[in-house]
């Protein structure tokens, strides 16, 4: 069950498993909140299990790999921008596919960013 009030709701996809406090866990079991009135985050192991939780429970914004199983990124996008209760959702890529090309076609079907990893590390 998502929380009721104020919370903001986002909705991470990735395939890969997730490391919490060094402990291993499947990307599908996690949903917890994040500080007071602040960030609930429901993560899916593909985009499928996702699509169907934003149906559900539409959130404020969705952070997505590309390469997802069952239904990838770019179908997950595609089912967002055409469904009247998903339309409005910022959808931002976070993935490791650096090819101009895979940030061009996001961007061509509606994604408001395309970020890539890994993170450049700050210099001190």
């Amino acid at each position: 069950m998502l929380p009721s009030g104020p919370a903001a709701t986002s909705l991470f996809s990735n395939e890969n498993d997730i490391t919490d406090g060094g402990r291993r866990r499947h990307a599908g079991s996690d949903r917890r909140a994040a500080g007071a009135g602040g960030l609930w985050r429901a993560r899916r192991p593909n985009g499928q299990v996702g699509l169907a939780l934003a149906l559900a429970h539409p959130p404020d914004l969705v952070l997505c790999n590309v390469l997802l199983p069952v239904l990838d990124g770019y179908g997950v996008l595609a089912h967002f921008t055409q469904h009247p209760r998903l339309a409005g959702v910022p959808f931002i890529f976070l993935t490791a596919q650096a090819d101009p090309a895979d940030q061009r076609r996001a961007m061509a079907l509606g994604a408001d960013d395309y970020l890539t990893r890994p993170w450049p590390r700050p210099s001190c």
